[in-house]
């Protein structure tokens, strides 16, 4: 980033270059068009700017053997968070508000991360929502791995970017492959989804689950489900594995 100004979309391809991230996109906040209460300037008020980037998910987080899933899952958090937080210092450090968007929220008797991550990744112009409510991007595929940063730092001279469309083939194969039949085209029931149950032991599951449901007028546990969704590992991930696009990625 350079001081005063508007975002240097230079800048930022080298930082990314330079970290071995896979795709970004910089968008002005004005162009998200995020669900509401989701939405860049419901976090930061004087937003006026995103940063949206990506790294492919490697074949070890696909990995049948646990602990090499697990690994995998950790370091490829850690790359994203890093990255982030590098970015908010730099910003922070020229005087604009910045933060980091990975977290969840309780809302509508759900969880739902606090901004839409692949929502303004299509607004960027980097995919398409597919019938498993993933991302599904026309270089990687549905296996790339999302973060953002959001600031009050401005991005001048860009033109909305043209949404891909027609990347997901509606295909069905998404919808049968799920174990605990939580998807419905372009619909998700978090509570069936193992990536989701699994975190949560069989004999509280019911208690959590009605704890979620009364959303923010449980003290404290906003943050604990952040706390254990930051140390989460997939537990499922065979809709991913069904889906045409798996494979397609530059890096393979």
């Amino acid at each position: 980033m350079r001081e005063g100004g508007d975002i240097d979309y230079q800048e930022l391809a080298r930082f990314f270059r330079e970290r071995s991230f896979d795709e970004f996109a910089l968008i002005s906040e004005s162009d998200i068009q995020a669900p509401v209460g989701r939405r860049p300037r419901d976090l930061l008020p004087g937003c006026r700017a995103v940063i949206i980037f990506g790294k492919v998910m490697g074949d070890d987080v696909f990995s049948s053997e646990r602990r090499t899933a697990s690994e995998g899952v950790r370091r490829l958090k850690d790359e994203l968070r890093t990255a982030g937080e590098e970015l908010v210092a730099s910003l922070t450090g020229e005087g604009y508000a910045a933060r980091t968007a990975g977290a969840v929220v309780l809302r509508d008797g759900t969880i739902r991360g606090s901004l839409s991550l692949k929502h303004c990744a299509v607004d960027a112009g980097l995919g398409e929502i597919g019938d498993s409510t993933l991302l599904i991007s026309p270089r990687f595929g549905n296996r790339l791995a999302l973060g953002a940063v959001i600031t009050s730092k401005e991005v001048r001279g860009t033109t909305r970017p043209e949404r891909p469309c027609g990347i997901c083939t509606h295909c069905g194969r998404c919808i049968t492959a799920c174990p605990e039949n939580a998807l419905q085209t372009g619909k998700i029931d978090l509570f069936r989804c193992r990536n989701v149950t699994g975190t949560i032991p069989g004999s509280l599951r019911a208690v959590v689950i009605r704890l979620i449901n009364a959303g923010d007028k449980i003290p404290l546990l906003e943050p604990a489900i952040n706390l254990v969704a930051g140390r989460s590992v997939p537990r499922c991930s065979e809709c991913l594995l069904a889906c045409p696009h798996y494979r397609r990625s530059d890096k393979k």
